[in-house]
């Protein structure tokens, strides 16, 4: 059994005739099980406005207007493992990520976001683990993420003449190298403002070591404690080392 309850009503006055919209708030997580996969759908502890937080429903007098689904996605242990950055070894219990997905107008209005609350390894491949921060896919025809911020620089990859932009985007993807790697290469490889659409890939790739990745060139030895690259849109922008 799911319980939504109703919010709120708003009554509005044009040309002449009262419209209405009404959300209806799922009350309280509701888990669905499923053989190996948990999806929690997120609710309001009690009757209120709803928050992009929450699993709600919007109506007006034209019927659906729109939905926001607000999940935690539980992963089995035998796709991704929790995954401890000091030890470098994968650790017990499963990894949750929350999601969260708006829809006015069927998959062509779909805005996703996601984030990982903890490190993770690929399970069997577990000496090397990921994080990744603000993960959004806007394959909306309608509105815009509003949390979504294009660089500077950026040509707008609008084709429609909507204004509106589509791609997937993803703060910040960190790469944790395995504990044999940490004398000479360092802790990890940071991947930022990564965006990917019909304009091709933008985004800066960072690397830093205290003690320097070794090298060897006939008798010099040198060894590169940084480095960075940065693309905009399929282009080179910059890069630079130390």
């Amino acid at each position: 059994e799911i319980l939504f309850g109703v919010s709120g009503v708003r009554f509005t006055k044009k040309g002449g005739l009262m419209s209405n919209e009404i959300k209806a708030v799922l009350l309280g997580d509701f888990t669905i099980p499923a053989k190996n996969w948990t999806i929690k759908l997120n609710g309001a502890p009690a009757m209120g406005v709803p928050s992009s937080s929450q699993t709600y429903l919007v109506f007006d007098c034209n019927g659906f207007k729109q939905v926001n689904v607000n999940a935690d996605i539980i992963f089995p242990r035998n796709v991704i493992v929790p995954y401890d950055t000091a030890t470098h070894k994968a650790t017990d219990g499963r990894v949750s990520m929350n999601a969260s997905a708006l829809i006015s107008s069927g998959f062509r209005d779909l805005i996703l976001t996601a984030n990982g609350n903890a490190p993770f390894a690929v399970a069997g491949f577990e000496k090397f683990g990921f994080g990744l921060t603000n993960l959004v896919v806007d394959m909306s025809d309608l509105s815009d993420n509003t949390s979504m911020q294009l660089p500077a620089g950026y040509s707008h990859p609008d084709r429609d003449g909507s204004g509106r932009w589509r791609g997937v985007a993803l703060q910040n993807l960190t790469v944790y190298f395995p504990k044999e790697f940490e004398k000479e290469w360092g802790t990890d490889i940071s991947i930022n403002g990564v965006i990917v659409d019909n304009t091709g890939f933008t985004g800066k790739v960072s690397y830093n070591s205290a003690t320097g990745l070794m090298f060897t060139a006939q008798k010099w030895q040198y060894s590169i404690k940084n480095f960075n690259i940065e693309f905009l849109q399929n282009k080179f922008v910059s890069g630079g080392f130390g």
